[in-house]
């Protein structure tokens, strides 16, 4: 007897369990990694489109949506790359999903805009050979690629840049008006002739305008986050030396109710500065962003990036400590903190299992 999800019928499942160790509350509608690295089994039953991947919550059949970002198979083996929007990960390590997969051609289930769905922009820069400037979230904010080129990424696919007039842009995207802020990315530093080179970022060079932006100080070697407001800016440095070619996670959150946050591999790097006379100052412009560089207020980018950049993300919320130390670790850690079971066949042991959970909730 086969399993039947999303109206299909399906043999073969996986149980993915979310690790506790580093969520420190519990997080609501979480865009989680889910990294696929040499599978067999997934390898030996699923599509080489990877349009019959579904995954579920813990109750085996509601739908949970994704981007598929990559889905390889080679010699019998699945490496792949996706985001699962899930809608509740516990602190008490008690949450899991399931992946199904099957050899069947089946039409394709992925829904990046519904992950993506809070998002104001996120950006995967492509697949490691092509550089892209494709916005996930389905909002169109697609970017311009201004030389810089493709690289291998810290998670799949990232952008190159050599310092010097290469950089992705955007014109009048992504206002911020008087909503609270977190932007996101993996950087690479590996040296900079300038002395605030940028990140990702909007409009925040301009001494009359207003602006956003995460950026790194040559000489102080580095990150920062950055809000500015007419002549004021106000900025929050990271404590230690970062200019040495290793990837860093570097997050800035800009709460309205008057704090600014700068986060380097998941810990913040200072107290919250104080920054309340901004709280009900409306920054939204229609100065450009950019990745790779700082857009000024003329339509111009200076103070370019030497290293690499991926999963450039803008979202008008500010994001907890706990999220913002979990995404980190989802990243980076080689198993993602996800358990993997064992495959289960319908028809087998698998498929007592699924009666035994669908008789227990019944």
């Amino acid at each position: 007897m086969a399993w039947t999800v999303d109206s299909l019928s399906y043999t073969h499942r996986k149980k993915i369990t979310v690790q506790g160790d580093y969520v420190d509350s519990d997080l609501t509608n979480f865009p989680l990694l889910v990294a696929i690295n040499g599978d067999t089994d997934l390898g030996t039953n699923t599509n080489a489109d990877g349009y019959d991947i579904r995954f579920t919550s813990s109750d085996g059949s509601t739908l949970l949506d994704y981007d598929r970002e990559k889905h390889d198979v080679s010699a019998g083996a699945l490496t792949a790359v996706y985001w699962v929007k899930v809608p509740s990960v516990a602190a008490d390590g008690t949450t899991y999903i399931y992946i199904y997969y099957r050899s069947t051609d089946t039409a394709d289930g992925t829904d990046a805009a519904g992950v993506w769905d809070e998002y104001e922009a996120v950006y995967h820069l492509g697949n490691g050979t092509t550089l892209s400037g494709t916005d996930a979230t389905g909002n169109g904010r697609t970017l311009t690629v201004n030389n810089a080129t493709a690289n291998s990424g810290k998670v799949y696919g990232g952008s190159e840049h050599d310092g010097t007039n290469d950089y992705l842009y955007g014109s009048d995207v992504m206002d911020l008006g008087i909503n609270d802020l977190t932007l996101s990315c993996w950087a690479r530093w590996d040296s900079s002739p300038e002395s605030y080179t940028g990140l990702m970022g909007k409009g925040y060079l301009h001494s009359n305008g207003y602006g956003y932006g995460l950026s790194c100080t040559s000489s102080t070697q580095k990150f920062g986050v950055q809000l500015r407001a007419g002549s004021t800016a106000y900025s929050s440095p990271s404590n230690s030396t970062t200019r040495d070619s290793t990837w860093y996670y570097v997050v800035g959150t800009f709460d309205r109710d008057g704090y600014l946050t700068l986060y380097v591999n998941g810990v913040a790097q200072s107290s919250p500065i104080s920054i309340s006379s901004l709280a009900s100052t409306s920054l939204n412009d229609s100065f450009t962003f950019a990745i790779g560089s700082r857009s000024s207020g003329d339509g111009t980018y200076l103070y370019d990036l030497d290293g690499g950049l991926d999963e450039c993300r803008v979202v008008f919320v500010a994001r907890s400590a706990a999220w913002v130390k979990f995404e980190f670790y989802n990243q980076n850690e080689t198993d993602g903190e996800l358990t993997w079971d064992s495959q289960e066949t319908a028809g087998s042991g698998g498929n007592s299992q699924w009666y035994f959970e669908a008789m227990r909730k019944a």
